[in-house]
């Protein structure tokens, strides 16, 4: 299934995996960024309607990988969310190769088995745990 709903624009998916099972300070590159989970189907899905797409994820294989599978209009970075140097790179990224930039989906995200009701927040890796 495919259309031209996004024709036209330019969009960064991003994305940042912890895992609850590794010390909070150990972020994982295996994660749920630009590269897999809902990050993965946003991007391909916005590539289907025809929008240009940079996926930034710490996987930075992965998101290279994922590029290779979408095809097009579609470029990838290596991004900590957390790094405004990072945020500037993806802007500037997407103006140099594309001219503008039209959305942003930041599914940067945490995982743990068990919810937790309220968490602080954990300068170390900024992210703000509760919901």
């Amino acid at each position: 299934m495919s259309g031209n709903r996004l024709e036209g624009k330019v969009a960064i998916v991003t994305g940042k995996f912890l895992n609850f099972q590794r010390p909070f300070y150990q972020t994982s590159n295996d994660g749920l960024g630009g590269a897999s989970g809902f990050g993965a189907a946003i991007s391909t899905r916005f590539a289907q309607e025809g929008c240009k797409v940079l996926i930034a994820d710490l996987n930075e294989s992965g998101a290279q990988s994922m590029v290779l599978q979408i095809g097009g209009g579609t470029v990838s970075m290596k991004m900590d969310v957390t790094q405004e140097s990072d945020w500037k790179k993806a802007v500037d990224m997407c103006i140099e190769k594309f001219g503008r930039l039209d959305i942003l989906v930041n599914n940067a995200g945490t995982s743990h088995k068990n919810k937790v009701s309220f968490y602080p927040r954990i300068p170390t890796i900024g992210t703000d745990l509760r919901s």
